[in-house]
């Protein structure tokens, strides 16, 4: 994709290069001044044209990212520095001229036209000052935000699997899509296979106070005499094709995040079976 001219492009061009040219050509009108004024105007006027011409290169959308990194370099490192450089000599040239050739400047040059210069690229100056004051900011708080990130994806990784399966679950009981993903594994079938399954009666759960009615993942009601799996670390109780769905990606319980794989894994698995009671443990 070619650069982007805009309509002041057409104008900003002819004019400088008209300037340039100018300079150039009259260079012998100058030669009386006790320092070189001209020089001045030539380098500033140069410079406009090549700081401007940067800027529509680094527009460039087809430009790769080094480039344009490089063009962001050379553009606030180096001729905003020497934007400030030129301004500051060219002062200091011109009220040497004042001072030892006053009238060095021929008359139909305009003289006070290199005053009127020097006041717009002060003006010039300030504007690019604050540019690059903005960019040292936007870039320092882009280089923290990268460190704090740094930080957080270095102490995610270091947790340990019951810690890193409650923060999982935190932040919407999805597993990461990075690299960690391989040490976030729901259940197997053999261990799903370990989960009693048990007879629903609404009598038992009054018992244990849970207030559980219904399936917390579909939110059907769960019925009488229904064949369901109660999670042994926290006996919350779910349809069986809903908490093996879950299980298969999840190790934990969907509604208190206790950890069924870690339980499982070691072997602490309680089966209630109340004789007379509410639950009947299926063979």
């Amino acid at each position: 994709m070619p650069c982007t001219i805009e309509k002041i492009d057409y104008l900003l061009y002819p004019t400088y290069l008209y300037l340039i040219v100018d300079v150039i050509y009259y260079w012998s009108d100058y030669q009386t001044c006790h320092s070189p004024v001209q020089l001045f105007l030539l380098l500033t006027y140069s410079l406009i044209l090549l700081h401007r011409s940067l800027t529509l290169i680094k527009r460039n959308a087809s430009l790769s990212r080094p480039g344009k990194r490089i063009l962001n370099s050379l553009i606030y490192w180096i001729l905003n520095p020497a934007f400030l450089y030129l301004t500051a000599q060219g002062i200091i040239w011109q009220l040497l001229n004042h001072r030892f050739s006053p009238d060095c400047i021929p008359s139909e040059r305009v003289p006070w036209l290199v005053w009127w210069w020097i006041a717009l690229l002060i003006l010039i100056d300030i504007l690019l000052i604050l540019l690059t004051v903005f960019r040292i900011i936007k870039w320092w708080r882009a280089r923290r935000f990268r460190t704090r990130m740094r930080t957080l994806v270095s102490e995610i990784l270091i947790l340990d699997r019951d810690t890193l399966n409650q923060l999982l679950l935190v932040v919407g009981n999805e597993r990461l899509s990075f690299t960690m993903n391989e040490q976030i594994t729901g259940l197997t079938e053999e261990e799903i296979s370990k989960i009693s399954k048990k007879t629903y009666t609404k009598n038992y759960m009054n018992i244990l106070q849970l207030g559980q009615e219904s399936c917390p993942i579909c939110f059907d009601d769960l019925e009488e005499g229904q064949e369901v799996f109660e999670l042994p670390q926290c006996k919350h109780t779910f349809h069986e094709n809903c908490i093996r769905a879950w299980l298969m990606k999840n190790p934990v319980c969907p509604m208190c995040r206790a950890n069924v794989k870690s339980y499982l894994t070691n072997d602490i698995i309680i089966n209630i079976n109340e004789s007379g009671g509410n639950y009947t443990e299926l063979e």
